[in-house]
């Protein structure tokens, strides 16, 4: 059976708890008399390849060229480049420092429309 611990306890003891769970054992914490998390030693697996075979699926077009559209926007030669939500105040984006003008900074593709 696990030890049990409440989270008063947990909080005070954490160093001690800690080295227990190292060595294996399972400690229970509780809150009002409740269980709500488990405290257990973390077992460093080493990799497995082909661990994911048969559970990740790699579309045949992954690699196929973008769409015109999406690679002017990362080549920035777009009107809106990677600007999501346009701002009010010319050539900021708000993706870059949300709604605040103080914070937010102009993308490149802006600075080459205002010449």
């Amino acid at each position: 059976m696990s030890k049990s611990v409440t989270v008063n306890q947990a909080k005070t003891h954490l160093p001690r708890l800690l080295v227990e769970a190292e060595a294996g054992a399972a400690l229970v914490i509780t809150r009002g008399g409740k269980p709500v998390a488990r405290l257990i030693g973390f077992e460093d697996q080493p990799r497995r390849p082909g661990r994911l075979k048969g559970k990740v699926r790699i579309a045949s077009d992954f690699d196929a060229p973008l769409p015109e559209a999406v690679a002017r926007a990362f080549r920035g030669e777009s009107d809106r480049g990677f600007c999501s939500k346009p701002t009010s105040f010319p050539g900021v984006c708000e993706t870059i420092g949300g709604s605040d003008p103080a914070r937010a900074r102009p993308y490149p593709h802006h600075a080459a429309k205002s010449s």
